[in-house]
C-alpha cells in the first residue's frame, strides 16, 4: 500500500516536471522566433 502511493506520487511528480520543462521550452521557442521576426523586420 504504501509503496504504491509512493510511486503514485513519484509518478505525479515526474509528470509535473515534464510539463513545466515543456512549458518552458514552448515559451522559449516563442521568445526566439519573436526576436528573429524582429530582426527581418529592422534589416
Amino acid at each position: 500500500m504504501y509503496r504504491k502511493r509512493m510511486q503514485q506520487l513519484r509518478r505525479t511528480l515526474h509528470e509535473r516536471n515534464v510539463h513545466e520543462a515543456h512549458r518552458r521550452a514552448q515559451v522559449h521557442l516563442e521568445r526566439e522566433r519573436l526576436l528573429a521576426e524582429v530582426r527581418m523586420i529592422v534589416r
